[in-house]
């Protein structure tokens, strides 16, 4: 019968070395194909190129054509494969390409006179001396940056309604690309109003007149401004008239006191204007001529419009002793107004 010497706890001494590298310990890389057991650069790749990112001043590993197979522990000590380690060389100057410029918050409107924000990307190529020229499309001097870091967020303020293409170019000494963006620039509608109708009647037309009340609107802005209206006496299913034109006709079945909504929408806001507006079986008109040196006196405002039918209104109800008048001064010279009273009553 034997006898155990060593004891049940012994633990036999292993000694684990990594075998030396052999080509069965490599596959070929990105780019290379294997022929003959061998691998050889594809006909598309440049070695030479680096396949990612590489800032001017870095480096990269070059391949040889070979890399370890995933989890190999082989040694390039004393062994012949060493030549099949990558190369560590410069990053080479490269051409810029794959460029994307976008507004940062990927609007594609804005409004006059705000500051507006672009992004460049660039997906390939060298940045750090390339030249970024940026071209905003409003006549302005084109802006010229060095270096991508930097420079590749860039803010404008374009004072003029107009689509606008904003392009950048990036170029060095191999080559350029360029991208653009296209932007539609309107101005913001600050404010609208409504001349009232000269009281409206049952089952004629009533014609109804918007005016932009700010003078800063150009009539390139103002034509590109949608109205939405509602007259009051819509069903519940009716969703309102929707119309590019400031003045529009309605035709009321039923006398009564309707609410009046109008909405000025365009693509970098909008402004609703609200008012009541009686309908009657029955109404008379009567317009009013000044004389001449009114007309020195009107700026040709809405504010002074107004003031000015205010005045007229006050002066006839107390001379007639009757209050329900609706005076109206429409825009334009020479200078007069619409008064109009159901026709049951006279003045």
């Amino acid at each position: 019968m034997s006898q155990c010497r060593n004891g049940k706890d012994y633990e036999r001494p292993i000694n684990r070395t990594a075998c030396t590298c052999d080509y069965e310990d490599f596959e070929c890389d990105y780019g290379y194909e294997s022929q003959a057991d061998r691998c050889t650069k594809a006909s598309w790749f440049d070695p030479n190129t680096p396949v990612g990112d590489c800032p001017e001043g870095d480096s990269f590993n070059r391949s040889m054509g070979y890399r370890k197979v995933a989890s190999d522990k082989c040694t390039y000590t004393g062994s012949n494969f060493d030549k099949l380690k990558p190369t560590s060389v410069p990053c080479p100057l490269l051409k810029p390409g794959n460029l994307v410029v976008f507004t940062s918050s990927h609007q594609v409107a804005a409004a006059t006179n705000t500051t507006v924000q672009f992004t460049l990307h660039q997906g390939y190529g060298s940045k750090n001396s390339t030249v970024y020229t940026w071209t905003f499309g409003d006549g302005t001097k084109p802006l010229k940056v060095t270096g991508y870091a930097m420079n590749h967020i860039q803010s404008h303020v374009f004072s003029t309604p107009k689509v606008y293409t904003v392009t950048v170019t990036a170029s060095n000494k191999l080559g350029s690309a360029s991208a653009s963006v296209n932007l539609f620039v309107e101005d913001k509608v600050l404010g609208i109003k409504v001349t009232t109708p000269h009281g409206a009647q049952v089952n004629r037309s009533t014609a109804f007149n918007l005016e932009f009340q700010d003078q800063s609107l150009n009539p390139t802005s103002a034509g590109h401004v949608h109205f939405l209206w509602q007259f009051g006496d819509e069903s519940d299913q009716a969703r309102g008239l929707l119309t590019w034109n400031t003045t529009v006709n309605h035709v009321y079945r039923n006398k009564g006191n309707y609410t009046v909504l109008v909405q000025a929408i365009n693509a970098v806001g909008f402004k609703f204007y609200q008012f009541s507006l009686p309908v009657y079986d029955r109404v008379r008109t009567v317009k009013l001529f000044f004389s001449t040196s009114t007309d020195d006196h009107n700026p040709k405002t809405e504010v002074w419009r107004t003031t000015f039918a205010v005045a007229i209104r006050l002066e006839l109800t107390a001379v007639l002793d009757y209050g329900n008048l609706d005076v109206v001064v429409p825009p334009g010279l020479p200078t007069t107004a619409d008064v109009s009273y159901p026709v049951s009553y006279t003045c």
